[in-house]
């Protein structure tokens, strides 16, 4: 990537957990009905969009287990994982679908959808691959889940996971007689502290002596240990 040409090109909207709480509060005062919906390979669905830094032919070397062959060259011919654009390609192409279903987006949120047509209201959220879609009629949810789920008429290759059960790390409980609707994180925290080692810890109040402040000059000399780098940066990123 280069400096003032394509740097911009590089992030993915995503759904912000405000709007998604929004969307499950409103879906639990209006009765909707919430599906969940995976795509399967999300990036080489995307097309190669000009404006995501691909205005001319990208070719690569062959991928691990294949020879060189100065015969043929490979030409890249979807977005790939691991291209610092192909997530922004994959928004823009997946967006396009949803502004030719009719669908507006809400506000500040960019991966959030909604449409109210005379079958009913549909809020649709997305979080890279994985898609929250409330109904209000079985109708209008299933009619537009098939459009999702079908390449042949400009949609993309996925499954239908059913009702939603879990989405962004929260385990999601739905009573619809009581008419709540209730998230949790429990089991993400417990996977988190088992990976890292401190699920059967005591967990004290205090963990670190209050006011402690941390500067580069407490890093032990030599080189930091590559393992305790990773697990600290994994730490952090979980608990974000």
């Amino acid at each position: 990537m280069k400096q003032g040409v394509d740097y911009e090109h590089s992030y993915l909207p995503v759904l912000h957990a405000s709007g998604f709480h929004t969307m499950l509060s409103l879906a639990t005062a209006e009765d909707m009905l919430i599906d969940h919906v995976d795509i399967n390979q999300a990036l080489l669905q995307g097309d190669l969009l000009e404006e995501e830094g691909f205005e001319v032919d990208v070719f690569v070397s062959p991928p691990p287990g294949y020879g060189e062959d100065a015969k043929y060259v490979y030409r890249v011919c979807a977005p790939l994982y691991g291209a610092c654009t192909s997530s922004r390609a994959w928004h823009k192409t997946m967006s396009a679908f949803m502004q030719r279903q009719g669908f507006k987006t809400v506000g500040f949120e960019k991966s959030m959808w909604c449409r109210h047509d005379a079958n009913g209201k549909i809020m649709v959220g997305s979080h890279f691959d994985d898609f929250c879609i409330c109904g209000t009629t079985c109708a209008c949810l299933d009619e537009f889940r098939f459009a999702l789920l079908d390449p042949a008429k400009g949609g993309f290759e996925g499954t239908c996971e059913g009702p939603l059960h879990h989405y962004l790390g929260c385990a999601i409980t739905r009573d619809i007689d009581a008419g709540t609707t209730s998230l949790s994180q429990a089991h993400y925290i417990e996977r988190v502290c088992q990976k890292y080692g401190q699920w059967n810890v005591t967990p004290p109040k205090t963990p670190m002596m209050s006011n402690t402040r941390l500067t580069v000059h407490d890093c032990p000399e030599g080189s930091v240990d590559p393992h305790f780098d990773a697990q600290y940066r994994g730490i952090v990123g979980s608990l974000g």
